[in-house]
């Protein structure tokens, strides 16, 4: 072989060589020179039974019950079902997704969001043992990913999952006080201090049946229907029965059927302002809710109302 067809195949060794370095190791440094080690990765989310969320010096803490969250220091409020699914999602890929470094200047985290003032502080318990503590920043610029640190470290990371609008949520409780099929009410009793009202189905037709017999018009049952068989609260008060009126029975209504029994009791206002909200709890329950001045005025009727 000529020494011309040595150094060429020489050059074309080099070549070759240099493209392997550029499309493996080389390429994979480049894509990976920012990736950094996960510290939530050796989180088991099994092992996740509270979560405290301090939020603009708010804090509340959620509690697993079976697989349900619960509102800490309540009796029995949990976090509405689509919101409580939607943060198991987030934490588990909080744990198993990418992280990237994007700076280790502690002065550099106010502008992610990272500061006391403006992140999210999450911590991760099993019992009292602490399992991780860590702040939420605002979004990436795509906004499916997230500005993440260790309270005490000077490193920023963005994480691939969207955790701000998970953690920064204000509203934690359940406000739905009904969700049933108002197909399914085949009877609704209204009680007041000075009266009672009871109409019943009658095949495909509402009747009264109490204070005395009376045709019921099915549209103007129907509104009563669909309060009772759907009822979301406006708000969630503190939870202390003084100053509510509860306890004086100034609007009890009951709906019964098939597999339902919706008891809801109305106390007083809120404030005497023109937004004011009504005072409101289940039959079966001692959470207390607000609800709309409307919605209490669709439940306070006379017999005339509903013929």
């Amino acid at each position: 072989m000529s020494k011309k067809n040595l150094y060429l195949g020489g050059i074309l060794i080099i070549l070759a060589f240099g493209a392997y370095l550029y499309n493996g190791p080389v390429k994979n440094w480049q894509e990976n020179r920012n990736q950094s080690e996960n510290f939530l990765a050796k989180i088991d989310v099994s092992q996740i039974d509270f979560i405290d969320i301090v939020n603009k010096g708010e804090l509340i803490t959620l509690e697993k019950r079976e697989d349900k969250w619960k509102v800490g220091g309540t009796k029995d409020f949990f976090v509405e079902s689509a919101l409580a699914t939607e943060l198991d999602a987030k934490i588990k890929d909080a744990i198993n997704g990418e992280m990237e470094l994007v700076s280790n200047n502690k002065e550099n985290k106010k502008d992610f969001d990272l500061d006391e003032e403006s992140g999210v502080l999450v911590k991760l318990r099993q019992g009292e043992n602490m399992l991780k503590e860590f702040l939420v920043g605002g979004f990436g610029s795509d906004y499916n990913s997230t500005y993440i640190a260790e309270p005490e470290s000077s490193e920023s990371y963005l994480v691939n999952v969207a955790l701000n609008n998970i953690f920064a949520n204000s509203e934690w409780y359940d406000k739905i006080i009904f969700q049933t099929d108002p197909e399914k009410i085949t009877k609704i009793r209204f009680q007041y201090p000075d009266k009672e009202i009871i109409i019943e189905k009658d095949g495909e037709d509402w009747k009264g049946i109490a204070p005395y017999e009376f045709s019921a018009d099915a549209e103007k049952v129907e509104g009563v229907l669909n309060i009772i068989a759907n009822l979301r609260a406006s708000d969630i008060p503190e939870q202390k029965f003084e100053g509510t009126r509860l306890e004086e029975n100034l609007i009890i209504v009951e709906a019964s059927g098939e597999g339902v029994n919706n008891t809801i009791m109305i106390g007083g206002s809120n404030s005497e302002e023109d937004n004011a909200m009504y005072y409101a709890k289940k039959g079966d329950s001692d959470n207390i809710y607000l609800i709309s001045l409307e919605n209490r005025d669709v439940l306070d009727v006379n017999v005339g109302d509903l013929r």
